[in-house]
């Protein structure tokens, strides 16, 4: 597993892993732009904490992992 140590993945994570939304929505809530969402969203897609089903995005077992490993310490 990588580990996340970008404030901005935390934040969308950490987002994510209570809310189910939309990037609208996702944006709206973490107060990033849409427009530098959108290649944070592509990296934690590509790394196995995220997915995108019908424009919902939602974290995975892997992200969990990722965002529980960091309370560790």
């Amino acid at each position: 597993m990588k580990g996340i140590s970008h404030p901005t993945k935390i934040k969308v994570l950490e987002t994510l892993k209570a809310n189910e939304v939309s990037m609208e929505k996702l944006s709206k809530l973490t107060r990033i732009p849409a427009v530098m969402l959108k290649g944070v969203v592509a990296e934690l897609k590509a790394d196995g904490y995220i997915e995108e089903k019908e424009g919902v995005l939602k974290i995975t077992d892997s992200g969990i992992e990722a965002i529980n490993s960091l309370k560790e310490f």
